[in-house]
């Protein structure tokens, strides 16, 4: 049996774009019917021959719209690659379309360059992420009505930083066990000095396993000061330059404290004897890190407006400052001070 990519996976190899594996992958069947299957983690999308998109490239990106939703990082490196007449000779054609008016939203917020495309004065408004699919900025909470395409950007963040947060079936089973009512139900039922005393004897055992993954040794000092910031959490406004180094300077040896954000090359790796490193992760490049911090900052703060979901919210602002690693040291603790 044959079989022929289509959508995402097809715009990559057409265009020999150079991105991470998505998370869905289409295929067309010479023969066969629809049928869905889970391969190493990845939903893999089989459809028969009347499916088939089209030939051209705009056939498949408005497949892969339709089917697979939105893909911000392919997307990104296809309006770079492909022709802008063709998108341009699509969106003039379909000017209403939902996925027409979706592609061109996006090509024009992630190149910052405008199409020779009129404004749209007709269609009702809607949103570029399904709130059904993605965790997204509610319409009461902030989500921006762009006039020129007649959409409302509910995006997590901006063009230099924006995660895309899908509404998996494991993530929709834990929202629905609403953890957050059952804790508060629990909470009703104790004195409050109960619940001090287990909060002040948590954050000890926090600030000492924060600590001891780095495999370093915390004395009363830093152990004080660490627990005095987990005290602060939720109470600080920790999306600026001048605060984070403020809380890196906190939390770090004297030597480490950073004055501004890494001017170098860092990694994450271990030692493995003279002159031997294991690397196990290199974070962005130095020139590329000042936008790439003010895009994460700027996304936290329309996070924390918007309330997408607080546990959700709490993950993309934690894991975005350990994987730009902004710091020399305490980009681990600091991540973990930014969960709570």
């Amino acid at each position: 049996m044959g079989i022929e990519k289509i959508a995402y996976t097809h715009l990559i190899s057409r265009f020999g774009l150079d991105v991470t594996e998505p998370p869905i992958a289409s295929f067309l069947l010479d023969r066969g019917s629809r049928r869905t299957q889970i391969v190493d983690g990845r939903r893999e999308e089989y459809y028969p021959p009347r499916d088939n998109p089209g030939p051209h490239w705009i056939d498949h990106l408005k497949f892969a719209l339709k089917h697979e939703g939105v893909n911000l990082e392919v997307l990104s490196a296809l309006f770079q690659a492909a022709s802008t007449r063709d998108l341009t000779a699509w969106i003039k054609k379909s000017p209403t379309s939902r996925y027409t008016r979706t592609a061109w939203f996006l090509y024009e917020w992630l190149s910052n360059k405008e199409l020779p495309v009129s404004d749209l004065n007709r269609g009702n408004y809607f949103t570029v992420l399904d709130p059904k699919k993605y965790y997204a900025i509610p319409r009461e909470k902030g989500a921006t009505a762009e006039k020129r395409y007649r959409v409302l950007n509910n995006l997590l963040g901006q063009p230099a930083y924006c995660p895309i947060v899908r509404r998996t079936e494991e993530l929709s089973r834990f929202e629905g066990l609403r953890l957050d009512k059952r804790a508060a139900d629990l909470i009703k039922t104790y004195p409050p000095e109960l619940f001090y005393r287990a909060a002040q004897y948590l954050f000890a055992k926090e600030t000492k396993s924060s600590y001891a993954i780095e495999h370093l040794t915390s004395d009363k000092r830093r152990t004080a000061r660490f627990v005095g910031l987990l005290q602060q959490a939720g109470e600080l406004d920790c999306f600026t330059e001048a605060e984070l180094i403020r809380l890196q300077n906190i939390i770090v040896e004297d030597r480490y404290a950073a004055t501004g954000f890494r001017d170098f090359q860092n990694y994450v790796g271990q030692s493995l004897g003279p002159m031997r490193e294991l690397v196990h992760y290199v974070p962005p490049k130095s020139e590329n890190l000042s936008g790439l911090m003010d895009g994460w900052m700027s996304t936290c703060r329309r996070m924390q407006e918007g309330e997408p979901h607080p546990v959700v919210t709490a993950a993309v602002a934690g894991f975005g400052f350990v994987f730009l690693h902004p710091f020399d040291d305490g980009n681990g603790r600091l991540h973990r001070f930014l969960l709570h």
